[in-house]
């Protein structure tokens, strides 16, 4: 929708102040709508079920209501087939971390997420292009059509070819610092690990009271469960990981949602143009996710902390160069001012996609293999489903600021999150090791019980 919410407006005769409210934030909403309920829903059954399975029927339950774009004639319409496509954009992420925390080990994860987030920087780059230079020449609900069918078609090689991994299976000792568990203070990390309370794996439970059945049996699963978001957001990094999303979701939400039609629109560059320096950034942003997710882990392997460091300083950093193609004076029709800005686009995606890649990785490093789903289906409320709500704030910025102004307040919104990622510095170690002697302790208890049956 981004490159033609003027050419929408009009079709479904919406004002101006329509366009940016109920287009920008209302319908970004509408993901958070559908998207955030199922993210918890299917974050929570990753951590039991098949996720491959649960990744497949998530890919043709937000794919297929595209396809009934060609039909859309009211504001309604679009509003809920956009909440429908919300059910993919919040089941798929949680399943996809868990599943890569299972294929790879922690020395390998930030490369992991790299790759995945260069697939999801091609689908922008990709998004782009069809919806600029396709919905131009056939109409904005051509695209909706173009990309809902690789949908499709990905959803079914996953049903029927793709094979379930073992949880744990990649979990590793934790070595990034090269200290050992004792060295910290065996009591203290300990102490921490207790925190993330676990729903246990089928057919364990501590103790020797067996589970409860019928009703009580659903309580029981229900306290389980809220034991077990009680340990995942009281992990210190996890919480500030969340917590820095929140803000983080801000600056995206402007770009993903308005910024196409305002540099068309408002800085009269037309729709190519604008695409065209759109398609710029997420190639910048493509670049950054290939070499911040090797960088990454090659800090990582020397000490977490640096990572930290190296994220917190990309958000703050990625402030300048966002804000100056937001105040610049733009030159329609000049090619060299189109190059010009195309390099300060690519530099500011760059910038801003350190973040991403990294913060992934290291959520899956301090998370327990059961609780990951869970975890994941929380960062996506506070981050790539934050963009759902973070464009009703800028919506609202705009109403009372003016495009312009609403669009350099949204993206110092990254400041605050990457004082954030730094504090982080100070508490990922702890939990990175809590994390590894709760999974050591456990396994120990497993293979104990094995050997007594």
């Amino acid at each position: 929708m981004a490159p033609h919410l003027t050419a929408i407006a009009r079709d479904l005769r919406l004002t101006s102040r329509e366009r940016d409210s109920k287009l920008g934030g209302e319908i970004a909403f509408a993901f958070f709508l559908l998207g955030a309920p199922c993210a918890v829903a299917v974050g929570a059954l990753a951590d039991a079920r098949s996720r491959v399975k649960l990744f497949a029927w998530c890919l043709v339950l937000g794919s297929a209501p595209n396809v009934f774009a060609l039909w859309i004639v009211s504001y309604d319409q679009l509003f809920w087939l956009r909440a429908l496509t919300g059910i993919a954009v919040g089941g798929a992420a949680p399943l996809t971390y868990s599943l890569c925390g299972d294929l790879f080990p922690p020395s390998e994860r930030t490369r992991v997420s790299a790759a995945t987030g260069v697939s999801m920087s091609f689908g922008i780059v990709l998004g782009q292009a069809i919806s600029g230079f396709v919905g131009t020449k056939y109409g904005w609900r051509a695209p909706f059509v173009v990309v809902a069918l690789p949908g499709i078609v990905t959803a079914l090689m996953m049903m029927f070819y793709a094979e379930e991994p073992e949880r744990g299976g990649m979990e590793e000792e934790y070595v990034a610092t090269g200290e050992s568990f004792e060295e910290e203070g065996g009591a203290q990390a300990r102490e921490r690990s207790e925190r993330e309370n676990l729903v246990e794996s089928p057919g364990r439970t501590h103790g020797s009271t067996p589970p409860p059945r019928g009703g009580g049996r659903f309580y029981g699963d229900v306290a389980a469960f809220w034991r077990k978001v009680v340990g995942i957001v009281t992990v210190k990094t996890v919480a500030m990981f969340l917590a820095q999303g929140i803000s983080g979701c801000v600056p995206w939400s402007m770009i993903n949602t308005f910024f196409n039609d305002y540099l068309a629109q408002d800085k009269g560059l037309g729709v190519p143009a604008s695409t065209t320096l759109m398609i710029t950034f997420a190639a910048g942003a493509m670049t950054s996710t290939v070499f911040s997710g090797w960088y990454g882990q090659r800090l990582y392997n020397q000490n977490a902390q640096k990572v930290s460091v190296f994220m917190g300083s990309s958000a703050i950093l990625g402030v300048a160069p966002a804000a100056y193609l937001i105040l610049a004076d733009y030159r329609p029709g000049s090619t060299a001012d189109l190059v010009g800005k195309s390099s300060v686009a690519f530099l500011a995606g760059f910038v801003s996609s350190c973040v991403g890649v990294n913060i992934r990785a290291m959520l899956l490093n301090v998370l327990h293999p059961l609780n990951r789903g869970t975890a994941f289906s929380f960062f996506m409320l506070t981050d790539d489903l934050g963009k759902g709500l973070g464009p009703m704030i800028v919506a609202q910025f705009i109403n009372v600021l003016g495009r312009e102004k609403a669009f350099l307040v949204s993206v110092l919104f990254w400041i605050p999150c990457g004082l954030i990622l730094l504090a982080t510095a100070f508490t990922i170690l702890g939990d990175l090791k809590s994390a590894s002697s709760r999974y050591k302790a456990e396994r120990a208890e497993i293979s104990a019980d094995e050997r007594l049956e």
